[in-house]
């Protein structure tokens, strides 16, 4: 068994609209929705990245009223190749 067997999407016959970058934006365009579409359905979130995900979006839910809001900084780790 390769590892591409064990998605439920075959990785090489799927391409990603945004290379891999997310933005947040207002959708405009066609090709915008498409991506924002692609995202939604393919984003897994699962463990402790779950539970931080629910603590900033609750966090940013019970601070809408308020003028600023606490901030977090998302980044996609890379391991290093090779």
């Amino acid at each position: 068994m390769i590892n591409r067997e064990v998605f439920a999407r075959d990785p090489l016959k799927n391409s990603i609209p945004n290379d891999g970058v997310a933005k947040i934006v207002e959708p405009e365009s066609p090709g915008d929705w498409d991506v924002l579409r692609y995202e939604l359905s393919t984003f897994v979130c699962e463990g402790e990245y779950r539970r931080g995900l629910e603590t900033i979006l609750d966090t940013y839910l019970r601070n809408l009223d308020r003028p600023t809001q606490p901030a977090a900084w998302v980044r996609r780790y890379l391991a290093p190749r090779g």
